[in-house]
C-alpha cells in the first residue's frame, strides 16, 4: 500500500500521479528516515524516494533528494513533454535536488545528456539542482514567450493564436 494511503487509512484516491507525488513528498517529509513508493494513476506509474539527507557526493552531500527510480507512461503520453514536466514538479517541491536513477531508455537517456541542468554523476544517473532554493531549473523556452511585464497576457495571446475563439475560427 502507497504510504500515503497508510495515512489515509484507505487507498489513495488522489486523482494523477503529479497530486499524488504532492502528498508523497508532504508525507515523507514528516518522516526522519528516507521513504519510498509507487505513485500510480491512469496506467501511469513512477517510483519515488525521498531522503531528507543526501546519500549523494559532494557538493550535494547535505541536501534533500527526491529520486525518480522508476517511470513508466501508457505509450500515448510517451514522447509528448510530460516527463520533462514532471521533473520540474520534482525539483520545485524538492528543497535539494532530484535524482534520475538507471535510465535505461536510449532516448530518454541521449535527451538528459544533451540538457546541461541535468548533470551525469554515474552512469546513467542523473541529478538536477537549483543554483538557488527558489530558482526554476529547467527553462521554459518551449512557450516561445518574451519575458514583458505580463507574462499571463502573453500566454493569453499564444492561447488565442493557437486556439482561435469558434467565432474567429470560420
Amino acid at each position: 500500500m502507497n504510504p500515503v494511503s497508510a495515512k489515509l487509512g484507505r487507498p489513495s484516491k488522489l486523482p494523477s500521479v503529479e497530486s499524488q507525488t504532492l502528498a508523497f513528498v508532504e508525507w515523507a517529509r514528516a518522516r526522519p528516515t528516507p521513504e519510498a513508493a509507487w505513485q500510480e494513476w491512469g496506467g501511469s506509474r513512477v517510483y519515488l524516494r525521498h531522503w531528507p539527507h543526501s546519500y549523494l557526493p559532494a557538493p550535494w552531500q547535505d541536501l534533500e533528494v527526491l529520486v525518480i527510480a522508476n517511470v513508466q507512461l501508457p505509450k500515448q503520453y510517451q514522447r509528448r513533454g510530460w516527463f520533462w514536466r514532471y521533473c520540474q514538479l520534482c525539483a520545485a517541491l524538492s528543497r535539494g535536488t532530484i535524482a534520475i536513477e538507471s535510465v535505461r531508455n536510449k532516448d530518454l537517456l541521449a535527451a538528459l545528456r544533451r540538457h546541461p541542468e541535468f548533470v551525469e554523476y554515474r552512469p546513467a544517473a542523473f541529478l538536477l539542482s537549483k543554483p538557488q532554493p527558489d530558482d526554476w531549473p529547467l527553462k521554459l523556452d518551449w512557450l516561445d514567450i518574451k519575458h514583458d511585464r505580463s507574462s499571463s497576457h502573453a500566454i493569453a495571446t499564444r492561447t488565442r493564436r493557437n486556439n482561435p475563439h469558434p467565432s474567429q475560427a470560420l
